[in-house]
């Protein structure tokens, strides 16, 4: 679900105003232990999905949790940055800008080196290896020759989703609906998932 480069995901309770004050304390234990885990589960799948590369998603993850008294019940995460979407859902064909892909590059290591197989004609014959490490203007016209055709796969193909958060909520939402409803039913309190 996103709203403008945020990404959200939460599960929502409708309660009677006068019972919401009955059980505040253990809703609201509840809805933040809720919101911690999914957190955690997010974090955990975007480490497992291999897309850290500053760090920048993962910091970006926070839980959001609403205060019980609002009469709706809303533990869940999300993530203000604008690429965070891209990564959820992936990304349609478009054409992305090379700097950005040049220095990510860098980041990577990605064409600081290259392995050259020769094969020995004659008596003895074989494979012989030899490994070239690149420096100065060379490094630099390999990576940005790397970066380029990365940007063209982009525009190609666009780019594959690599979901985080809605894998996480799907995980959690139904241990959230078990914590929840056994405080509902602990104080005999009517409730409307929404």
């Amino acid at each position: 679900m996103t709203n403008k480069g945020i990404i959200q995901a939460k599960v929502s309770y409708k309660i009677d105003k006068r019972a919401m004050f009955v059980v505040r304390d253990d809703i609201l234990k509840v809805v933040n232990r809720t919101s911690f885990d999914l957190e955690t589960a997010a974090k955990d799948n975007i480490q497992d999905n291999d897309t850290i590369d500053k760090g920048q998603l993962m910091a970006s993850v926070h839980n959001i949790s609403k205060d019980p008294f609002a009469i709706r019940i809303e533990p869940g995460i999300k993530s203000k940055l604008k690429y965070a979407g891209s990564i959820e859902f992936g990304s349609r064909p478009h054409t992305p800008p090379l700097e950005p892909l040049i220095e990510w590059v860098r980041r990577k290591g990605i064409g600081t080196a290259f392995t050259l197989h020769t094969f020995k004609s004659g008596k003895k014959k074989g494979q012989s290896i030899k490994r070239a490490v690149l420096k100065g203007n060379r490094l630099k016209y390999n990576q940005m020759s790397i970066a380029f055709l990365i940007q063209m796969s982009i525009k190609r193909k666009g780019t594959k989703a690599y979901p985080f958060l809605m894998p996480a909520f799907n995980y959690i939402a139904p241990i959230f609906t078990q914590r929840i409803e056994k405080v509902f039913r602990k104080h005999n309190i009517r409730y409307k998932r929404t």
